[in-house]
């Protein structure tokens, strides 16, 4: 009986892990499309910083990089630091960018063309759905026992 309970547990926490991460995954791909489907309006910003962060690979340590990028709508001059970067420098500061943004909301925005490295986001969407599928298995076969 305390193997099929632990077996339980460890199928629910594999479950609730990988709900987790697949969560991050999916909110990541979903709020993208939205954001497009929402910022019709069109302006120029300016690139006003960088941001940089160190990341360590299994082979060398490199730097991913978070344009940072002000805009003006109605008079009011609205900045961006952006959460999901590149592992190349796109952009040096004082560069012109189009910038997308939604006219009845203008802080909500996107630089026209950016692509940032979609890698974590589609890294944690696989790691959720294997761990929900090992957390299935593993109930499965404490239920067959």
């Amino acid at each position: 009986m305390d193997r099929i309970i632990g077996g339980i547990i460890v199928a629910l926490l594999f479950c609730g892990i990988g709900f987790l991460f697949a969560r991050i995954g999916y909110c990541f791909f979903r709020d993208r499309s939205r954001q497009k489907h929402r910022c019709l309006a069109r302006t120029r910003g300016t690139i006003v910083g960088i941001q940089r962060m160190p990341i360590k690979t299994s082979r060398r340590r490199r730097m991913c990089y978070f344009p940072v990028y002000e805009y003006t709508v109605n008079g009011q001059v609205l900045r961006v630091e952006l959460q999901f970067g590149t592992t190349r420098c796109l952009y040096h500061i004082g560069d012109g960018v189009n910038v997308r943004y939604d006219a009845s909301q203008p802080d909500c925005s996107y630089l026209e063309g950016y692509q940032e490295d979609h890698t974590s986001a589609m890294g944690c969407l696989i790691a959720g759905v294997l761990s929900m599928v090992c957390g299935v298995f593993v109930l499965a076969m404490v239920c067959l026992v």
